[in-house]
């Protein structure tokens, strides 16, 4: 049985509403940050399939994912940009 083909941003939200790490399975042009954050914040490990030029052009809401991520799964972690690592890991040692 093959793998229906997403082709739609509200297939991608169906999607990654059931399953988080459905998101691999979302083309790259249908990866919105409203996806992107549906997906993380349904199963961490969705992390590392956000583009990471998204996580980076809106950090402050990146951030916070990552954060949330990161608490759900400290596996997380070494899919947060570079950028925002810093944030994450002051926002974690101070319990936010």
């Amino acid at each position: 049985m093959a793998k229906s083909k997403i082709t739609t941003e509200e297939e991608a939200l169906a999607a990654v509403r059931k399953n988080g790490t459905a998101l691999k399975d979302v083309p790259e042009e249908l990866k919105t940050a409203e996806v992107c954050l549906k997906a993380v914040k349904d199963d961490a490990g969705a992390l590392q399939y956000v583009p990471e030029k998204l996580m980076t052009a809106s950090p402050k809401e990146f951030s916070a994912v990552c954060l949330e991520a990161v608490k759900q799964n400290d596996y997380a972690f070494e899919f947060v940009p570079e950028e925002l690592r810093e944030e994450v890991r002051r926002k974690l040692e101070s319990g936010e």
